[in-house]
């Protein structure tokens, strides 16, 4: 049996994911049709409009059901250990359901960036890639590119898909929790409209006033490493939760007793078995997620040992440059971009 799998958090779901879904029952030769819901959150921590993996799960069923649709809804991968790469996640499919055959679909956003994924070479051998358009990217070209140049078993762009600039950041953005998303929405075909992406909601991207009259948040305090390697920087590709496949610097949160930069330290050993050397800092950005307020510390790094092994991320890159803005950053890391092109001139 085919069967087509949209893997995501779904935090929210929305009309967007329900058109895609819509498209590969109606359109496609898919003989079913499975959304698989990833359990975790961003930032290991942060929670989005949807407190819980339990309550993604019961939304996008919800969600479905309400919008007519035969798709499955699967939490395979609450059963599967972290790191929750796609390339495991597809090998356990494999070996417990043989007899099927598994085809990945994904956003023309991600297609460009698959051979940088964790084992993105085995995803393009073993597995048959089907890719929707989205607005602003041009995910022909990224699909004639990797054709010519990696092994593929097979990717094909479906053209006439629906394209919808809705997106689960943007809703969380909006400030609005979503506890019961229910028929009257998704048969309205539309989301309510207090929950549409606000593009000029300046609440959503303001820095931190202490002062605010709004309710306290939670503060996560961070650092970063940013490591050059002569004319290039080294990125980290999530492969889990509600950003996985977004690119960000290595690091992680400051533990209690911890000075930043002994922190950082440990964070390095800890992701890429590696040492580093850290220079100065660059800058601390303040940035407002919809749950919570992070402080985020970066430091320019140089590497005392040249090998790097991938524990926690997906996929890793050495950027120049040109190529800083060619991915897709987290929010807060996106603000250190022009410092860095500005650092590389």
């Amino acid at each position: 049996m085919k069967i087509a799998l949209l893997f995501g958090s779904f935090n929210p779901i929305h009309e967007g994911h329900l058109a895609i879904l819509r498209y590969l029952v109606e359109r496609t030769d898919a003989e079913r049709v499975r959304l698989v819901v990833s359990p975790e959150s961003p930032f290991k921590e942060g929670r989005g409009l949807l407190d819980n993996a339990a309550e993604r799960l019961e939304a996008a069923r919800a969600a479905v059901a309400a919008a007519g649709l035969t798709v499955d809804v699967s939490d395979v991968e609450f059963h599967l250990p972290a790191p929750r790469y796609t390339i495991n996640t597809l090998r356990h499919l494999q070996k417990e359901e043989p007899e099927n055959e598994f085809i990945l679909v994904m956003g023309g956003d991600n297609i460009g960036s698959i051979e940088r994924w964790y084992h993105g070479d085995e995803i393009l051998r073993d597995f048959e890639i089907w890719v929707y358009p989205r607005p602003g990217y041009d995910a022909s070209a990224d699909c004639v590119r990797i054709s010519e140049t990696m092994r593929c078993k097979g990717i094909t762009l479906f053209e006439d898909a629906p394209q919808n600039d809705i997106s689960s950041t943007r809703i969380r953005e909006s400030g609005r929790r979503v506890s019961n998303p229910r028929p009257s929405a998704w048969e309205a075909n539309a989301l309510p409209t207090e929950l549409l992406p606000q593009r000029e909601c300046k609440d959503s991207k303001k820095n931190f006033d202490p002062s605010s009259p709004e309710k306290e948040r939670k503060r996560i305090e961070v650092v970063a490493a940013v490591i050059r390697r002569g004319d290039a920087i080294f990125a980290t590709q999530r492969g889990y939760g509600e950003f996985k496949d977004w690119w960000e610097f290595p690091g992680g949160k400051i533990e209690a007793g911890e000075t930043p930069r002994n922190a950082l330290r440990r964070e390095i050993r800890e992701e890429l078995d590696a040492e580093i050397k850290i220079v100065r800092l660059l800058k601390t950005i303040e940035w407002d997620y919809p749950a919570f307020h992070l402080t985020l510390h970066c430091f320019l790094c140089t590497l005392r040992s040249e090998a790097l092994h991938l524990n926690e991320h997906e996929a890793s890159a050495w950027l120049h440059k040109d190529e800083l803005s060619d991915i897709r950053w987290l929010p807060a890391d996106l603000q250190l971009i022009p410092i860095l092109q500005q650092l590389l001139a």
